[in-house]
């Protein structure tokens, strides 16, 4: 169910109307698979299936829903599971910039890079997803991921926190 602002078509009902209630969408989006995790940005909403893969919706400006263009969409799309080496098993959508963690602690990042919130080591904007090399995070396996404003956070399997992107506040 999603409710609330739309004008992204972040609610992912197929158009841009705003909600007051809880609307249902359809399962026939997502193919029927059984969604196990969702995360709501600013401009777009994601959703992991059971299997691992990962659907986006809303404004596209920045490449921030991992599909490869800047193409808005109003419905929920599937980001090609080809994009992936393994099963996704955490979601975080930002303001502008999207991610991923793998089976494995593996983490892709997609979109707004212009603080270097994608931790990428750069400032260029990613229109699909791209690993983040694990030498950033010295080897660690991830298993928590959290997309900001325009900054991201990672946590490690031994406790520690990283983090990229805008450090201004």
């Amino acid at each position: 169910y999603a409710t609330g602002y739309n004008s992204f078509y972040q609610l992912g009902l197929g158009d841009y109307i705003n909600r007051t209630v809880p609307t249902l969408i359809q399962s026939s989006i997502f193919n029927n698979a059984t969604i196990s995790a969702i995360s709501a940005g600013y401009t777009q909403s994601l959703f992991l299936t059971s299997a691992g893969e990962v659907y986006s919706t809303g404004v596209n400006s920045n490449g921030q829903l991992g599909l490869g263009d800047y193409i808005n969409t109003t419905v929920p799309t599937l980001i090609p599971p080809s994009t992936f080496n393994n099963a996704i098993v955490a979601i975080s959508a930002g303001y502008y910039h999207s991610l991923f963690l793998t089976s494995v602690g593996a983490v892709y990042s997609t979109g707004y890079n212009e603080q270097g919130a994608l931790g990428l080591g750069d400032t260029s904007f990613r229109l699909v997803p791209t690993l983040i090399p694990s030498s950033g995070f010295n080897n660690a396996t991830i298993v928590a991921i959290s997309a900001g404003y325009i900054h991201s956070l990672f946590l490690t399997s031994a406790g520690t926190v990283y983090a990229a992107g805008g450090n201004g506040y």
